[in-house]
């Protein structure tokens, strides 16, 4: 048992030494201020409240903006404007974003909180609420109709306060995520133009399936590959003979419509609008995706992985083991849990966990019992039950 037991610790330690951390631009640095500046309008001066940030750092004379990535980093330097603000520049190269981050994001975690109560907040009273957090930073606090809203200076304050079971001294209280798109990232691959152009199609109904097995080859084939970032979510939906695709964005979705032409059967192809996923394109601008790569030699149960939902495929490479999940909402959660201890996978404590361009994370030991019982996200269970209302309208009205 021992002799078993510091093999596993020697492989995952290799494992996890084999991986070079890298270094990115994504810190601007806000220099030169003056003594006793003013946080807020050296933010609202730089514009920096346009852009999705992951920390904010002020010093004595410079306030430090952590982007997401470089990207981001480089366009603030790039729109510098404001004479208020005139010493900005890139600060020392840190880690890529961690994917713990990326999958919170993927989640809809973001630094602007929503606080409510039985009762109309003040500022006093939402700051006497984040002190039992002990007094998370903080760059701003507004109150309107009694409802207040905080802009946190790092995401992560705001995942602790939003996770929070209770709220300490207010009655019927409680923390949101409030969604504004200023707080998201519009990845290069998002066009705005053709999301309005495209009616905000983004999801396939593919009805009319006699043959499951030949449909899903068919449609991986056309979008290419089982772990692309273009499809957030697949379901099948058995009692109405459809698949339903959501995909990133009405671009992904109107490509897809045009190529897929299956051989040997037909089917019904339907486009329906919904919502932009926000969140979902946001994280995935920062390198999550519906698969996570897990460092060892993968001779451990990959069965295991199914407790979080639905695998569509395990792929070993070399010392990487990549789960691919159905759903995007099922890898994010899938992450987190493993990360944080929260699930019943053994065999992998210690391993580092990841997607292909974040930050890995370790496997924390399991707290709950080994279970073959899944237990999906709640965007995946949500997106089920929206796969089977879509399929069902998709299908021909009788006259």
């Amino acid at each position: 048992m021992l002799r078993r037991l510091s093999s596993i610790v020697r492989r995952h330690g290799l494992a996890n030494r084999r991986y070079n951390s890298t270094e990115v631009s994504r810190v601007a640095r806000i220099g030169k201020l003056p003594e006793g500046y003013d946080l807020v309008e050296v933010l609202r001066a730089s514009k920096a409240v346009l852009s999705p940030i992951e920390q904010i750092v002020p010093a004595q004379d410079h306030v430090l903006l952590r982007f997401f990535d470089k990207d981001l980093a480089r366009r603030f330097l790039l729109t510098k404007s404001n004479p208020y603000v005139k010493d900005c520049e890139y600060d020392r190269p840190v880690p890529l974003v961690s994917a713990k981050m990326a999958a919170y994001c993927g989640l809809g975690a973001q630094r602007k909180v929503r606080l409510t109560a039985a009762t109309p907040l003040t500022v006093e009273t939402a700051r006497a609420a984040l002190s039992a957090h002990e007094d998370p930073p903080v760059t701003d606090i507004r109150i309107h109709n009694g409802t207040a809203f905080i802009d946190f200076a790092d995401i992560n304050s705001a995942i602790k306060v939003v996770n929070s079971p209770d709220v300490t001294g207010l009655v019927d209280a409680k923390f949101e995520y409030f969604e504004t798109a200023r707080q998201f990232r519009t990845p290069d691959f998002v066009s705005r133009a053709l999301e309005i152009r495209l009616a905000g199609k983004r999801t396939i109904v593919i009805s009319g399936i006699q043959d499951v097995a030949k449909a899903e080859e068919a449609v991986w084939s056309t979008v290419g590959s089982k772990t692309s970032e273009r499809v957030l979510d697949s379901q099948i939906v058995p009692e109405q003979k459809a698949m339903v695709l959501a995909f990133s964005t009405a671009r992904f979705a109107n490509e897809f419509r045009r190529k897929f032409s299956p051989k040997g059967f037909q089917v019904n192809v339907t486009m329906v609008k919904t919502h932009l996923y926000r969140p979902e394109v946001t994280a995935i601008g920062m390198g999550a995706s519906r698969t996570l790569q897990i460092r060892g030699d993968g001779s451990q149960n990959l069965a295991q992985f199914g407790q979080f939902g639905s695998v569509l495929q395990a792929v070993q490479k070399d010392d990487v083991t990549e789960i691919t999940y159905k759903s995007f909402w099922d890898s994010m959660n899938a992450l987190l849990q493993l990360e944080s201890g929260n699930h019943g996978l053994t065999g992998f404590d210690g391993v580092s966990v990841s997607f292909s361009k974040t930050e890995p994370v370790t496997i924390a030991p399991p707290r709950l019992p080994p279970s073959s019982e899944p237990s999906p996200s709640a965007g995946g269970l949500n997106f089920v039950e929206k796969a089977k209302s879509l399929a069902s309208e998709a299908l021909p009205q009788e006259v």
